[in-house]
Parts: C-alpha cells; structure tokens; sequence
C-alpha cells in the first residue's frame, strides 16, 4: 500500500521524468514554432518587399543609365535586393511605433501623408548609412562628406522625389488595405 508520501515521489519522479524527455526531445518538436513564425515573418513583409525591390530597381535603373553615360562605376544590382528586403523590415518596424498607430484612426489621405514623412525619414536615414557602408574603408569622416556632397546634387534630389511618391503611394495603399480589410481590398483589386 502507498502512502501520501509515496504517491508525492511518484509524482515528482514523474515530472522529472517529462523535464527530462523535454530536454532531449528532438529538435522537430520545436521546429514546427519556429517556421510558423519564419513563415509569418516572411508573409508580413514579403508586399513591402515586393514594392521596394520594385522602386530601388527603378532607382537602380536610372542611377546606372546616368553614372554609365559618365564612364563612372555602377553599384552592383544585388544591393538592390538587400536593401529593399532591409527597409520593408525597417518601414514595418516604424509602423509599430505608437504615435503612428495612432494615425490610423485619423481619414486615410491624411494617415497615408504623415506615414509618408516617417518613411522618408527612416528611408533618408538609411541612404546615409549605405553611404558610410560604401566608404567604410576610407573612415567615418569621408563616409560623412560623401554624403553631405550628394546633397548638393540636383540628382539626388531627383531620386528623393521619385522616392517620396513611391512612399506616399505605397502608404496610401497600405492604409487602404489596412480600412477596408484584405478581403474586400482583394475584391475591389483582383476580384476574389
């Protein structure tokens, strides 16, 4: 016969016993966890991917046609992908700020014009960290003349407006989207 203080060992052996099965447990046990939020992270990010690769290769585009008329060195159009898969990440980031949750009780127009403004921030933000990228070998110092220097060419400014519509228009649908809901926003464009 088994006492109280024999059915407690029993049960601690057996919680140690399932603390130990957990320990070793294969690691497929924990994969399933971990794709599925891959998977969502993925997911999440892949439409502002998508717009982004889209402008940065338009971006690209122009800036090569222009530095190639002038016999001078064009980027290589793998930064193009990693940029723009960088700052989907980063715009979506910004978007989890709360003062910019918070616009989207505001009308559309106006959460889709001040997003805007937040994204050409971070997006300003990161052309001059790709700047000190390009010229870290010559030091910080250089990296901050070289990008204090594009500043005075009418070319980036170009680029700056061309990026700021593509931002607005990219928010301005992202606020769309985000109001009317995916299904009916995949009614109105695609039909489904």
């Amino acid at each position: 016969m088994t006492g109280p203080k024999d059915l407690g060992q029993e049960r601690m052996s057996d919680t140690r016993l399932a603390e130990k099965r957990s320990e070793g447990a294969p690691p497929e046990t924990k994969r399933p966890r971990l794709s599925k939020r891959v998977l969502d992270e993925l997911l999440s990010v892949t439409p502002a991917w998508i717009c982004f690769t889209l402008l940065f290769s338009l971006l690209w585009l122009t800036k090569a046609v222009i530095l190639r008329a002038h016999h001078l060195h064009v980027p290589s159009m793998s930064r193009v992908f990693l940029g723009s898969i960088l700052v989907a990440k980063g715009l979506l980031l910004v978007d989890m700020i709360p003062f910019i949750r918070g616009l989207e009780k505001k009308p559309a127009l106006l959460t889709a014009f001040w997003k805007t403004w937040f994204y050409f921030a971070a997006l300003f933000f990161f052309q001059y960290l790709d700047t000190l990228f390009d010229r870290r070998h010559e030091g910080l110092a250089a990296g901050n003349r070289a990008f204090v220097h594009s500043l005075s060419l009418a070319f980036f400014w170009v680029l700056q407006l061309w990026i700021v519509i593509s931002l607005f228009l990219f928010s301005a649908i992202r606020t769309l989207v985000h109001k009317l809901g995916r299904e009916r926003s995949r009614e109105l464009l695609i039909g489904r």
